[in-house]
């Protein structure tokens, strides 16, 4: 194989992984900002769930005073039941009585049912608050983890790059610029394999000359896809 274009092939290769380290630093900053943004959310929706809470004291306080409102007006039912002068009058106020004492047991249940409430969306809140900490410690220590992980990919990158300026010293100017410049163009992608059987570029999957494919074979130069411009090889089980 051509000498210039085996160091172009280290070079992409060296290039390829570091690109996958890359990604690799990606996916794990992505993961743990998926799963800050969930519990943030989650934080959100129990604040959420306390402040009806607030809701539910503003209508029980309500309750409270209609309560208090009837009680008043019972006791001066009562007052006037006492001096009551016929039987009409006193059955009227006997009823009135009867009718704020019932309000008072309807809205005395209410009271409990909205305290009840009250405590069934704090007991929630509660647990939920709960399994957020315990997933926050579990989260901060995948984090301390995936930090470490990110500083061995980054050493890792370092190492690489120092390797691809040692193949690129062994390139020509020309071709590493023509390398750099196809590199540019299909994001990283600067090499694809020649089929010299299907006559065809692995890149682009387009038809390659018989001559393409025999220059490639030569290795006397620099072959470009005329399709896709990335610089061809064959590989080596089809040589």
């Amino acid at each position: 194989m051509n000498k210039q274009l085996k160091s172009l092939l280290e070079l992409q290769k060296l290039n390829d992984e570091i690109s996958e380290r890359r990604k690799d630093i990606v996916a794990l900053n992505a993961s743990i900002k998926k799963q800050r943004d969930i519990l943030d959310q989650e934080r959100t929706d129990v604040e959420a769930i306390r402040a009806e809470t607030v809701n539910i004291k503003m209508e029980q306080d309500k309750r409270e005073l209609d309560l208090n409102t009837n009680e008043t007006d019972i006791a001066k039912l009562l007052g006037q039941l006492n001096s009551a002068k016929t039987n009409e009058e006193y059955s009227a106020l006997t009823r009135r009585i009867e009718e704020e004492r019932r309000q008072d047991s309807g809205i005395e249940d209410e009271i409990i049912r909205l305290m009840e409430r009250t405590d069934e969306i704090k007991a929630k809140a509660d647990e939920l608050k709960k399994d957020i900490d315990t997933r926050e410690k579990e989260l901060d220590v995948f984090e301390k983890e995936a930090q470490d992980q990110i500083a061995q990919y980054e050493a890792k990158i370092e190492t690489l790059r120092r390797q691809c300026s040692e193949v690129e010293s062994g390139i020509d100017e020309d071709s590493l610029a023509m390398y750099k410049r196809v590199f540019a163009k299909h994001d990283g992608d600067a090499l694809a394999p020649a089929d010299s059987v299907t006559l065809s570029c692995c890149g682009c999957n387009m038809h390659l000359t018989r001559e393409t494919v025999n220059r490639v074979l030569g290795d006397d130069a620099i072959v470009f896809c005329k399709s896709c411009n990335r610089i061809l090889y064959i590989p080596e089980y089809q040589r």
